[in-house]
């Protein structure tokens, strides 16, 4: 049984796999059965989208079969996934579905599915799994509908507003980067809010342009732009706001490494131990241990991230990509919050960049067909061999739990060692994978 799941839910090209037409109603299926079984009661789902092309059909596919179930279906039309993820939170929501595929392009979409407190366990995505491929489902006349529910923005709003002083942001100019995507109005309005002087680029969706040469994943755009400004800073969402780069007035990237650095220095959080990933530089480890703060290193993914911060009481923790948890306030990576949070922390505690000398980090990624496995020989005793070269330094090799990709990350204590052993071996494995 093949698993409709990956790192952070569903995700495929559109027309592929559960995105396909004839499967998105299964799926509505499958999601409304199984919520029909584990709520004892009328189940309320806020339902939100990126500014896709690819959305709205996918909503109406979905809609017909969850409204076949004793669900009240709230569409929130385009709002960032933190909004959809705050408000299961706090209103009467049961569960959160987000149609987006976060930071990949418009050929891409996928969905996202939350419950109170946090994203599916494996458990309940299995169940949702199983459902899917075994089950056999009629469509049966209803009178339920798909209702309209404006207030999400302004409700997000009132929450993220009570947690800073109004005029924090008076007088510096920022740039805002919505990659063309969800971010792309509620964004410039907040930090308006806070006085600031805002300039706002790659915010006009096409349905098409989705992250298309901007924001987080694009911090080359940001930087260009702030120095063209003269601004003080420049904030780079994804296409879906839960992830977030800065930029200084000097056009130096902060990634979330950076900005994990920067919130441990917040008066909440500096006895707070920290979470990262394994992708994270071991300078931010080595920081924190001077600190005297503990690190703890999770899988890749932000399920992954809050799933440790649980275990280990911490309060913040996230990924190199700019995926930020901050518990007090939501339980998935919110880059409006976070951006608020570290522009805060930087002028509460005066604090002067960069905190961390980072190692050479090289990142790099061959497309594949198909995921072979990893531990044969082949494939085996060429990582083995390129793990001696880089020490004192890290090599980290996964496949992509969103993409058909293999991921390879490169440390080493020079931007040199790092390229060069990043790209013999891409081309090694290239010519065995592709």
């Amino acid at each position: 049984m093949k698993h409709i799941f990956g790192t952070d839910g569903i995700r495929d090209k559109i027309h592929h796999g559960a995105l396909a037409q004839e499967n998105l109603r299964q799926l509505g299926h499958a999601i409304g059965q199984w919520a029909a079984h584990n709520f004892e009661k009328r189940v309320k789902i806020l339902i939100g989208s990126d500014t896709r092309s690819s959305c709205n059909s996918i909503l109406q596919e979905l809609s017909k079969s969850l409204l076949q179930y004793n669900i009240e279906l709230c569409n929130g039309d385009i709002i960032p996934t933190p909004v959809v993820c705050k408000l299961v939170r706090e209103e009467d929501f049961d569960l959160g579905i987000i149609i987006s595929a976060s930071h990949n392009s418009a050929e891409y979409n996928g969905i996202k599915i939350v419950k109170k407190n946090s994203k599916l366990s494996a458990f309940t995505e299995g169940a949702i799994t199983q459902l899917y491929h075994h089950e056999i489902f009629i469509d049966q006349p209803t009178v339920n509908t798909l209702q309209p529910y404006d207030q999400a923005s302004q409700l997000y709003e009132i929450f993220i507003t009570a947690w800073f002083e109004s005029d924090f942001l008076e007088n510096k100019k920022i740039v805002i980067d919505c990659a063309h995507g969800a971010t792309y109005k509620l964004a410039p309005k907040i930090f308006e809010h806070f006085n600031a002087q805002v300039i706002t680029i790659n915010n006009n969706p096409d349905g098409y342009n989705i992250n298309l040469q901007s924001g987080s994943t694009h911090p080359e755009t940001i930087s260009a732009a702030v120095l063209q400004h003269q601004a003080d800073w420049g904030i780079a969402f994804d296409g879906d706001g839960d992830r977030v780069l800065l930029v200084d007035k000097d056009g130096n990237t902060y990634d979330g490494d950076d900005i994990l650095t920067v919130l441990s220095e917040h008066a909440l959080f500096k006895k707070s131990s920290v979470v990262g990933t394994i992708m994270s530089n071991q300078a931010l480890g080595k920081h924190l241990q001077q600190k005297n703060k503990v690190f703890f290193r999770a899988s890749v993914g932000d399920k992954q991230v809050y799933t440790m911060m649980q275990q280990y009481h911490a309060m913040i923790g996230g990924e190199p990509s700019g995926h930020i948890i901050v518990e007090p306030f939501s339980f998935a990576g919110d880059g409006i919050f976070t951006s608020l949070l570290f522009l805060d922390t930087i002028i509460k505690e005066n604090i002067k960049l960069p905190l961390l000398q980072k190692f050479a980090q090289v990142s790099t990624q061959i497309k594949v067909t198909e995921k072979r496995d990893l531990t044969e020989y082949v494939y085996a005793s060429i990582i083995k061999k390129y793990e001696e070269m880089v020490q004192p330094g890290r090599l980290i090799i996964r496949y992509s739990g969103t993409e058909p990709v293999l991921r390879i990350m490169v440390e080493s204590d020079t931007q040199e060692k790092s390229m060069m052993i990043s790209s013999q071996l891409q081309n090694e494995l290239q010519n065995l994978l592709g």
